[in-house]
């Protein structure tokens, strides 16, 4: 049986990608990368180059697009481009959700598979310009599949697209070889940006009634956004507001005892993943698919709930080393992007022979 060709294609989202190729190779598939040389998701470009290497190591072709659409070299660049992903002629087109049309146009002649990760847009987010639209919608009137990362928010999408094919696929992880140790200090994590449909004002609500059972817990809130004037200033706080560059990650999560997410609406949670990927426990709302991340019903609390969120916080801040690689073991076995690719690679062979 000849190798299955899959063509991987991204705008955003190339930190996932760059984690999902290489296992997709180890698991029999040829693949190629196509996607667009933007920085907006990384501290700098030095950044998103070494986010890469993974790709690189394991000698993934990569096709890459300048940004910029108003300019004649990067369009000729493109023309280039749109060539040789012909000649590579893939059997499938993976694609994240993105609003490049040259991206949509290089890709038409294939069957495609496209990830969703928003079914629903989160409260508050920008919209996409009006020129955008029509391509993200474009994208997914062409997909034979639409995946996403929960079962929650394959429904949510069936009730916008009820004729459409979906599958759910878990978001992908990189566990680490054994769990994070224990923190000196119990500490709460709050990881990502600051806004509304995240809840960081319910934590932030929920805290007094944690300190007050337990007043040796810090909270520790790292990441930026319109809502950082709502970190108040208290010496049991500490932030770290702005971008927090991958180099650094490893540093903020040894401090966390628990990761908290109390968010008002969801689809899945990287932060939540990253949590579990060092066996470090998450609390989360019963909101989108975070249910998925946190197998303790304990750990789990209604949306808008300081009370609950706080009682969950005290009720899980004392485990031990062994509850940390249960969890390991358990996102490994669910989530790691190993099974992702697994899960993927089934699909991407059935649209290939649906095709011929």
């Amino acid at each position: 049986m000849p190798q299955l060709r899959v063509l991987l294609v991204c705008d955003w989202f190339l930190k996932d990608t760059a984690h999902l190729a290489p296992e997709l190779k180890k698991l029999g598939a040829e693949v190629a990368l196509l996607c667009t040389r933007r920085a907006e998701e990384f501290a700098d470009f030095d950044e998103r180059a070494r986010a890469l290497d993974p790709v690189r190591a394991a000698d993934i072709p990569v096709i890459e697009l300048d940004p910029s659409m108003r300019k004649l070299a990067p369009q000729l660049q493109a023309l280039m481009s749109s060539r040789r992903v012909a000649r590579w002629r893939p059997d499938v087109v993976f694609a994240h959700d993105n609003r490049d049309p040259r991206l949509l146009l290089m890709t038409r002649a294939w069957p495609t598979v496209i990830n969703v990760h928003d079914p629903v847009p989160h409260p508050g987010e920008k919209a996409p310009t009006w020129y955008r639209r029509p391509v993200s919608a474009a994208w997914t009137r062409r997909a034979t599949v639409v995946t996403v990362h929960g079962e929650a928010l394959k429904e949510e999408l069936l009730r916008r697209m009820p004729a459409m094919r979906v599958a759910t696929v878990p978001l992908g992880i990189v566990p680490h070889a054994e769990p994070n140790p224990l923190p000196l200090s119990p500490a709460v994590l709050f990881f990502g940006r600051l806004h509304e449909y995240k809840g960081i004002d319910i934590l932030l609500a929920a805290m007094p009634l944690v300190w007050k059972a337990r007043p040796d817990v810090r909270l520790i809130i790292a990441g930026g956004g319109p809502l950082e004037s709502l970190i108040p200033t208290d010496p049991r706080v500490t932030a770290r507001l702005g971008y927090i560059p991958e180099a650094d990650i490893d540093g903020v999560f040894s401090q966390a005892t628990l990761l908290v997410l109390p968010y008002r609406q969801a689809s899945q949670s990287g932060p939540g993943g990253r949590a579990l990927e060092r066996g470090i426990p998450v609390i989360a709302t019963s909101v989108g698919a975070l249910p998925e991340l946190v197998r303790d019903p304990e750990a789990l609390v209604p949306p808008n709930d300081p009370n609950a969120l706080a009682r969950a916080i005290i009720g899980k801040l004392d485990h031990d080393d062994r509850t940390r690689q249960n969890l390991l073991d358990d996102a490994e076995r669910r989530m790691s992007w190993r099974a992702s690719a697994a899960r993927l690679l089934d699909i991407f062979a059935a649209e290939s022979n649906r095709q011929t």
